[in-house]
């Protein structure tokens, strides 16, 4: 295939996967949940006159929080925001950007989804800041995926670096997001409704986009302004241990962290007397809807693709690679498929580098190199992270094609040695693979973007 053919397919790949993020972009959509009309704010189609507030409350955690906030100034306008704004949104330190009123807080480092001290000292501050709201204020949380590693603050006697350990042993070893953030709602003072009960009595909307399949919104960040009901908080510390006791043996975890979950300290949790609502602002299925459309238009055919609920990379790098492959091929084809497998690490001692994206991609390679090569060129897989973060890593993900493995063969790499060490970052870094976005301001998981086109 003539080099004109595979450059297309490449741009074909990469515009249907950023149509995708792009439909779920703060700055499209905050508008429509918040506007300003006849001197009053409307929320979620919900009233309030300018004149009968004391103050708008801006509050929030998440990858989008910049772009949501930036969103919402320019909505208000530099009258309102200037005269009743006050607010503190943590992003990751490559997202701060210049705000009016806004305070955005670098709470970790770029690709390093991990809470940081600095993270748990602006978590106290929003926490202060939720205590003093009254009914005259109007609160606006801005939640978004990401959310729960940049607002933490574990539960005491737990100490960060307990915390850090727990979170880091669940991400290696295979736990879903569901298991992640139901632990670490669990062993912190905000997650959980903690930020819901510190609110005074206010009219609180949370503006969300979501990261997780099925827009759960105990888990999206955690569910900082979702609260357990009391009669279930028991329940809910049990699942956790038991979800954290399938991976991790005893001795691995802090013994505060065994007992937190044990329910042997008890548990004094005020009231919430806030008013709350929660409004879906996006999730990875308006990203989904949005790459089929840009894909149909740029004249493929559809392909239902595998779903990764409960799957590892490799198995949906793999299972995409043989559907790509497999499927009869007499006009450009498409599969399009969202959500967030997960990875365990192997055992290795040398030095790797990847992310689960990566992971997906390298699989796809492995797969096609037993093919022959003028069909490996006409196929491509595109997975990446909407956040444009993937794993510990400044790429969003990567790009497996024909053109890839032509290239891995000329300079002498096997991808197949590379991903049995999940060590895909130099690999794709040496054939030109890597998907490099910076971040894109929002999350709703990972979109993967299939083509292939027919023999001539």
């Amino acid at each position: 295939m003539d080099e004109a053919a595979i450059h297309r397919l490449t741009e074909d790949a990469q515009a249907i996967w950023w149509a995708g993020v792009q439909a779920a972009m703060p700055g499209e959509l905050l508008p429509r949940f918040v506007h300003i009309e006849n001197e009053s704010i409307i929320v979620g189609g919900e009233v309030r006159p300018l004149a009968s507030l004391r103050r708008i409350v801006v509050l929030g955690a998440g990858k989008a929080g910049a772009a949501m906030a930036l969103a919402l100034e320019a909505t208000l306008g530099e009258e309102i925001t200037d005269r009743l704004v006050v607010g503190q949104v943590n992003v990751p330190e490559d997202c701060v950007v210049p705000t009016r009123r806004i305070h955005l807080v670098g709470a970790r480092p770029a690709g390093v989804n991990e809470p940081t001290e600095i993270g748990v000292a602006s978590t106290r501050e929003i926490l202060e800041l939720a205590a003093t709201t009254t009914a005259d204020d109007l609160v606006l949380v801005l939640l978004s995926g990401g959310g729960s590693a940049l607002l933490p603050l574990p539960r005491p006697p737990i100490t960060l670096e307990q915390k850090q350990r727990v979170i880091r042993l669940l991400s290696t070893r295979g736990a879903s997001i569901e298991q992640l953030n139901l632990v670490r709602r669990n062993i912190s003072n905000v997650k959980g409704g903690g930020l819901a009960r510190a609110l005074g009595p206010s009219r609180t909307h949370v503006l969300v986009i979501s990261d997780v399949i099925g827009n759960p919104l105990d888990l999206i960040a955690s569910g900082p302004l979702l609260p357990t009901p009391d009669e279930f908080v028991s329940i809910q510390q049990q699942a956790a241990l038991e979800t954290l006791a399938a991976f991790a043996e005893h001795h691995e975890v802090a013994p505060e962290v065994w007992n937190a979950l044990a329910g042997t300290a008890q548990l004094t949790l005020p009231p919430v007397r806030a008013e709350i609502s929660h409004h879906l602002l996006a999730s990875n299925h308006q990203a989904v809807q949005a790459a089929v459309q840009e894909a149909q238009a740029r004249g493929y055919t559809i392909r239902i693709a595998v779903s990764d609920v409960g799957r590892t990379a490799n198995e949906v790098g793999t299972d995409l690679a043989h559907a790509i492959a497999d499927e009869p091929c007499r006009e450009p084809l498409c599969w399009i498929s969202g959500g967030e497998p997960t990875v365990k690490l192997v055992p290795y001692d040398g030095p790797r580098k990847g992310g689960r994206n990566q992971q997906v991609a390298l699989a796809a390679v492995c797969e096609w190199q037993h093919w022959d090569a003028d069909q490996a060129e006409r196929m491509l897989l595109l997975s990446g992270g909407t956040d444009g973060e993937d794993g510990p890593t400044t790429c969003a993900g990567a790009i497996a094609s024909g053109a890839i493995l032509r290239k891995a063969r000329e300079i002498g790499l096997d991808p197949c040695e590379f991903l049995e060490v999940q060590n895909a970052w130099p690999f794709f870094e040496s054939t030109g693979g890597l998907l490099i976005t910076g971040p894109t301001h929002t999350n709703v998981m990972d979109l993967r973007v299939g083509l292939r086109l027919p023999l001539p």
